[in-house]
């Protein structure tokens, strides 16, 4: 049962969550909501996308209500009331969308949440481009630069070992790589490993009359780096999309 139906039939609003708390620097996207043009901010925290009151009103035929809703803020007891409205036209690039948006008394003049960004979007947000494909297109994105950034001190430089200096056991399993095609875009399977030891100086001691391969290997390279030793089975993490 989701979340609405539970409500409609406790005869309570529907809840949504809304996180964005508000930032220093946001990734802003033209959008046209009816006839009214509107930064909208990218928010994938959010999992419904809103518009405010204002711009609602501003809307020469605007859409119908559909029901109320209690909208969820980040924060412990932070909400407040909305209703739902729709279908909404939404331009977005060249082409049109219908989808139904929550309204409610916010700042900004509209918030693309998770629910857009994933379906139609199946979105994918390049930061350092400053771009994102929507539906298989790349549309450019609007943000304002980091603020405060003299608050950040003694930051440490971090290296990742190179390919050469990672030395894999034998025994090792990962999960097939698939590459799937979802808009231009791949993603990888995920890589699972047992065990990451890291051999800075604290060495292992292995069972007696049974002498570990890895420690006479890193023998050898004496005078060099050390090699990182990885193991099976662990699951460090999930495959991320990746531009094709």
């Amino acid at each position: 049962m989701t979340v609405t139906e539970a409500a409609e039939q406790q005869g309570r609003p529907e809840v949504g969550r809304v996180n964005q708390l508000g930032s220093a620097a946001q990734f802003c996207l033209k959008v046209q909501v009816g006839d009214v043009m509107v930064d909208a901010v990218i928010d994938s925290a959010a999992e419904v996308s809103l518009i405010p009151d204002r711009v609602y009103k501003a809307m020469k035929q605007p859409p119908p209500k559909q029901r109320d809703v209690k909208l969820l803020m980040t924060g412990r007891d932070a909400s407040m009331q909305g209703f739902v409205v729709g279908p909404v036209k939404l331009k977005i690039g060249n082409y049109w969308y219908q989808q139904h948006l929550y309204v409610a008394p916010t700042d900004v003049d509209m918030l693309i949440g998770f629910h857009i960004l994933m379906n139609p979007g199946r979105a994918i947000i390049n930061m350092a481009e400053a771009t994102i494909i929507f539906d298989g297109k790349v549309l450019s994105l609007e943000g304002e630069s980091l603020q405060h950034t003299d608050h950040v001190h003694d930051a440490v430089p971090f290296a990742l070992p190179t390919a050469s200096e990672v030395v894999r056991d034998p025994q090792m399993v990962t999960d097939e790589s698939t590459e799937r095609d979802h808009g231009g875009s791949s993603y990888v399977g995920t890589f699972r490993e047992q065990r990451v030891a890291v051999q800075s100086g604290v060495r292992a001691t292995p069972t007696a009359g049974h002498a570990d391969p890895r420690l006479a290997s890193s023998r050898k390279t004496a005078g060099r780096k050390r090699p990182v030793v990885v193991s099976p089975r662990q699951t460090v993490g999930k495959g991320l999309p990746v531009m094709a």
